[in-house]
């Protein structure tokens, strides 16, 4: 599946190369940066297949994620509905910009990112030589440890204005990793995510089905196995 996967990705992009394009696009600032005459074929392959993971099925699995919580908490689903549809008069004018400043839209995906991380395997820690003790629990050196929090969809805590909330530390999420191993496409992916979900609830009302209700018991191999998430849209009139 490996070797399929790279072969796929390898075709497009010599795909890509032979047609050219004038139309905005990743592979054009590739093409156009000052380093673009080194940048071997097999290079450009290589980053394919990143480009194509990340861009793709993290974006859909975080999309999933927080629809689904959102359905299975009403009172959050009609704040968010709320602060999108109080925001924007058409279709038109939700735009990158402007939904970069929606708070709990922004905290919704935070609260989500929390949850139900794309890469399951969350963002590992080894523990020091000498090892730590981590809620009055011994860990051993060299362990790989990483923090899970309670279960429940709270966007508040993200605000920082809500007292039960207001002491945490947010900075020690970090979904998409810090510094040198930071997520390279992660701004992409904020726009790509804020504006589909905001698009979505501005224009539909959404409700769970049944079958669905326990969307989230799903197995893992890295990335989650994403079962369908069934639920009914209602045009809002």
């Amino acid at each position: 599946m490996q070797e399929e996967y790279i072969r796929y990705t390898a075709d497009l992009v010599d795909s890509r190369l032979a047609r050219g394009s004038t139309q905005p696009d990743i592979w054009n600032l590739v093409l156009n940066t000052e380093t673009s005459e080194a940048l071997a074929p097999g290079k450009m392959h290589s980053c394919a297949e990143l480009f194509i993971i990340s861009g793709s099925e993290t974006t859909a699995t975080l999309l999933c994620d927080v629809i689904y919580y959102l359905l299975c908490y009403p009172s959050s689903l009609k704040k968010l509905v709320d602060e999108i549809r109080s925001r924007f008069v058409n279709f038109d004018s939700i735009t990158f910009e402007r939904l970069s400043r929606l708070r709990y839209l922004n905290a919704c995906l935070e609260e989500a990112l929390r949850l139900y991380s794309p890469v399951l395997t969350g963002v590992a820690r080894v523990a020091p030589p000498g090892g730590l003790t981590i809620l009055f629990k011994w860990v051993a050196p060299g362990t790989r440890v990483s923090v899970r929090q309670p279960d429940a969809f709270v966007p508040e805590r993200w605000l920082g204005d809500h007292p039960a909330y207001r002491s945490n530390n947010r900075d020690c999420c970090q979904p998409y990793s810090v510094e040198t191993r930071n997520f390279i496409d992660q701004n992409m992916a904020w726009h790509e995510t804020r504006l589909i979900l905001a698009k979505l609830l501005f224009t539909f009302d959404l409700e769970l089905c049944e079958k669905s209700t326990d969307w989230i018991s799903q197995k893992t191999y890295a990335l989650w196995e994403k079962k369908p998430l069934m639920f009914r849209m209602r045009t809002v009139t």
